[in-house]
């Protein structure tokens, strides 16, 4: 084998490894970005109170109003009653 031969072998060699070793880096990236994004912690605030709802009305709105100036939101609010 003369040295160009032995050169462009070794050129055909180095050029397959580039190329399996491009493909597992791809892999692996397309691997890394695909895991599931966790979903944002909500705070959450209770009120609880042992009076009845309809007397409890005025403070229960001053509540929700003092924490609507914050930021909060009333998404929903259950009641239970005995």
């Amino acid at each position: 084998m003369s040295s160009v031969e032995w050169i462009e072998a070794q050129e055909k060699h180095m050029k397959k490894i580039i190329r399996v070793l491009t493909l597992c880096a791809m892999l692996f990236a397309l691997g890394v970005s695909a895991s599931a994004q966790q979903p944002k912690k909500v705070p959450r605030i209770g009120y609880l109170s042992p009076f009845d709802p309809v007397a409890e009305s005025t403070r229960s709105e001053a509540t929700r109003l003092a924490l609507r100036e914050f930021g909060y939101i009333a998404a929903w609010i259950s009641e239970f009653s005995q």
